[in-house]
């Protein structure tokens, strides 16, 4: 077997036990909520993400950035031989545009979870607004 049918594979068995984690997630929570409190555990769900989006961004995107930068790195030193300048300015140029990417993808990622946590929360105040008129 050839290293691109083992990867994958990896690959495959990856996004299958992602698709039965995410089937075990939506099967645990029960269906027959109120509005109310589909829109409470939303908002939770929301204060939870964001932080934790926070936390692990910068682990996986640096991570894999890092890991994309000296594998670039490793594939040019053997296809045109090691030179200081030839691996050093494409390292710096590539680590620069990772940083300016992945915080620019953070940023616009929690902005907008923090928008819909916003509506989230208006219709929440609309519900009880409506139920103590009621």
């Amino acid at each position: 077997m050839q290293p691109y049918w083992i990867v994958a594979v990896v690959i495959l068995l990856i996004a299958i036990y992602a698709a039965i984690l995410s089937r075990y997630k939506m099967m645990k929570y029960s269906f027959d909520m109120n509005l109310k409190s589909w829109i409470e555990f939303r908002m939770k769900e929301f204060e939870r993400s964001i932080s934790h989006k926070k936390r692990y961004w910068f682990v996986m995107t640096y991570g894999i950035g890092i890991i994309f930068l000296v594998s670039f790195c490793a594939i040019l030193i053997f296809t045109s031989g090691f030179t200081l300048t030839g691996v050093i300015i494409p390292f710096v140029a590539g680590l620069t545009s990772m940083i300016i990417a992945t915080e620019t993808g953070r940023r616009i990622v929690i902005k907008r979870m923090i928008k819909s946590r916003k509506r989230l929360q208006e219709l929440y105040n609309q519900l009880e607004d409506s139920e103590v008129k009621n």
